[in-house]
């Protein structure tokens, strides 16, 4: 029964099994304990009132329209804060995208600086008069 509490508190005050309807049958089954054994005069004494009893006080959502409006209504919630989200990301985008542009090209022309000085040093280097030294070093003819 903690289980069946613990599942029900998670989410939301609705049952997440068997369309969200809680049964005596219900737990019986979760137990697994065949739903007959209630009627027995050992539990329908004792172990059926505190079933009952303890259906009663759980505060679980109860009836299928309940049910499916309290589901419709929290898809719904969940969709408005997708949609939401969704906006807030795009505004984001729309700022941030203009500048990642600008900062391009920058970048672009910084690349064509460098480029360009680069091709003036190898200008600059093939007018110099060095000699590549020979692979074994000085002396060695």
């Amino acid at each position: 029964m903690k289980a069946i509490e613990a599942e029900i508190k998670e989410n939301e005050g609705i049952y997440p099994f068997n369309r969200g309807r809680l049964s005596i049958a219900e737990v019986c089954r979760r137990a697994r304990v065949h739903e007959i054994t209630m009627m027995g005069p050992t539990h329908k004494k004792t172990t059926l009132p505190m079933i009952k009893n303890w259906m009663e006080n759980l505060g679980a959502i109860k009836g299928s329209r309940r049910i499916k409006t309290d589901v419709t209504r929290r898809s719904d919630e969940a969709k408005y804060k997708y949609v939401l989200i969704a906006s807030q990301f795009q505004a984001m985008y729309q700022v941030e995208m203009p500048e990642r542009d600008k900062e391009i090209e920058q970048l672009r022309g910084k690349v064509a600086e460098l480029e360009a000085e680069n091709l003036q040093l190898r200008a600059q280097n093939s007018e110099s008069r060095v000699i590549r030294l020979p692979v074994g070093g000085r002396g060695n003819k």
